[in-house]
């Protein structure tokens, strides 16, 4: 089996999933790491702290090279994370 750019696109959608060219996707769907930033946001503020510094990615997409990285980007990029250290795999 060969796969090209294909391995490039699939984790593109869990940041972008309205780049999907079907319909499978609604347009307004979210991203991962912008869902992360609502779910610290919807916390009480007291809170937030605590669950910015226990991300924790688990099972075999959070193996996908570069992904962890890429959440921590994302979500410091985000307004709601500002403290973040680290994303943990597991």
């Amino acid at each position: 089996v060969q796969v090209g750019c294909e391995r490039f696109h699939a984790p593109e959608l869990l940041f972008q999933p309205a780049i999907w060219d079907d319909d499978k996707a609604p347009k307004n769907a979210r991203g991962l790491s912008d869902m992360i930033c609502e779910a610290i946001m919807a916390c009480n503020p007291e809170m937030r702290h605590d669950m910015v510094s226990h991300i924790i990615v688990h099972g075999a997409t959070a193996h996908i090279k570069g992904l962890a990285k890429r959440i921590e980007v994302r979500c410091r990029e985000g307004a709601c994370v500002h403290v973040l250290e680290r994303v943990a795999v597991r």
